[in-house]
């Protein structure tokens, strides 16, 4: 990975339970394994969090790793500035300055000084960022990966973000991100799909339980639509009971799970209420 790893922002697109985090974790172990630095940062569903949450995290994750030492030394001259992003760059140093200037002149100051910084943690062995529920990330969080994707050429840096594309709605702030991020060269949107019905009988199968494999493949494959998440919890379930030869009853789908099927079913059904809304006619 050490050779190979170039810039570039991957984003794993899907909805909940279908591996998006559990794919990006892989290629942060695999990093990680190989000695490639790896941020994890995500966003706050709550809406509250303070500006650049996912990012600051990110750091603060990679800080408790490494030590304050070796980020403050990687931070450099660059530690005020940066420190607006990153206030855990603020646990040694009190006097950092907490105001920041709103201009877009110094906004656009901020964001290459923290590519600059991302440059500099990338340069030894390759870095790798991961931006997990980024359909909840503040606006400045989304400004600034914009930035990071348009102006950070020939580093070895990888920004991997994950989003439920069921959660965006045209309105909603990361849409203008996507298209934006869509133009980048460096950009790679990965759609995850379900299991297939074959899959879906090989997870069956490897866990022992006494039924007909494929023709129950089949039948979770329809209730669930391959989602991992869900095939899980109902394989999960007719484990614990010792299987159920080769019928399946819907009836038996888990009380968390029919209400998790619900909620989406429910925004489901207002999503289509709104787009399908005429529109209001003049006066």
């Amino acid at each position: 990975m050490h050779a190979k790893l170039k810039e570039t922002s991957p984003e794993l697109a899907g909805e909940p339970g279908i591996g998006k985090t559990r794919l990006a974790r892989v290629v942060a172990d695999e990093a990680g394994s190989r000695g490639v630095p790896v941020w994890w940062g995500r966003g706050w569903e709550e809406g509250s969090a303070p500006a650049f949450w996912p990012w600051s995290t990110a750091l603060r994750r990679w800080r408790d790793q490494v030590g304050h030492d070796v980020v403050a030394a990687t931070a450099g001259p660059w530690a005020a500035e940066l420190a607006h992003v990153f206030p855990v760059l603020r646990d040694r140093a009190a006097a950092l300055p907490s105001a920041i200037d709103e201009s877009d002149r110094e906004r656009f100051r901020l964001f290459d000084i923290v590519s600059l910084f991302l440059a500099a943690v990338a340069s030894p062995a390759g870095q790798v960022v991961v931006l997990d529920d980024l359909h909840w990330a503040d606006l400045p969080s989304l400004k600034l990966l914009e930035f990071i994707a348009a102006n950070v050429h020939d580093t070895r840096l990888l920004v991997v973000a994950t989003y439920r594309d069921t959660e965006v709605e045209r309105d909603h702030p990361l849409a203008a991100t996507l298209s934006r991020l869509a133009r980048e060269p460096s950009t790679r949107r990965l759609l995850i799909p379900g299991l297939s019905p074959e899959h879906c009988a090989r997870w069956i199968a490897a866990t022992g339980i006494e039924s007909d494999a494929t023709l129950l493949g089949e039948a979770l494959h329809r209730e669930t639509n391959g989602n991992p998440f869900f095939v899980g919890e109902l394989v999960h379930l007719l484990g614990s009971e010792g299987g159920l030869g080769t019928g399946w009853d819907p009836r038996r789908m888990p009380q968390g799970l029919r209400e998790v099927v619900t909620r989406r079913l429910d925004r489901a059904r207002a999503a289509h209420a709104t787009s399908t809304r005429p529109e209001p006619m003049g006066r």
